[in-house]
């Protein structure tokens, strides 16, 4: 009894096609069809891409896929154990929804040092357009330091505004 990959290989060849037309065609790689006619599962990604390849490779050749499935292996080699060890899967407590709190806290501290900065500034600054006032008696006189001071009947203190 002849294997598939062998079987796909006298197909491609009684066809005339190449390794690589058929590769462009199914748009498998080259390596991977040269696996399948060499019967080489391992030198594929896993049972279920040997599966789907050889049954992709035989589609383009006009194989019967009957056939082709039955020499396939089966998708899970110990299907009788898988059910048996779901039976015996006890989860050790219920599932709890777990909620986010990672990047809440470190969020939160972020936005409230943010405004806490901005506050502390708006009120360290003046804002656009207000200027200092200082008092009259603190601007600096013009008159020369030698010059005695010149009396002068007091006035009340009147506000400056420096630019």
């Amino acid at each position: 009894m002849t294997t598939l990959g062998r079987t796909l290989q006298e197909a491609r060849l009684r066809q005339g096609l190449s390794v690589e037309d058929l590769a462009r065609t199914t748009r498998i790689r080259e390596h991977y069809l040269l696996a399948l006619e060499r019967d080489d599962v391992a030198a594929l990604p896993g049972v279920f891409f040997y599966r789907s390849y050889a049954r992709q490779y035989a589609q383009v050749l006009g194989l019967d896929l009957a056939l082709v499935n039955d020499q396939l292996p089966p998708a899970h080699p110990n299907d009788d154990f898988l059910p048996t060890l779901a039976a015996a899967y006890q989860p050790q407590r219920e599932p709890s929804i777990r909620r986010r709190r990672g990047l809440l806290w470190p969020f939160a501290l972020l936005c409230l040092s943010i405004y806490a900065f901005t506050t502390f500034y708006a009120w360290w600054t003046p804002g656009e357009g207000q200027q200092i006032a200082l008092p009259q008696e603190a601007v600096p006189s013009a008159q020369p330091a030698s010059a005695p001071p010149t009396e002068q009947p007091e006035q009340p203190v009147s506000w400056v505004v420096l630019p």
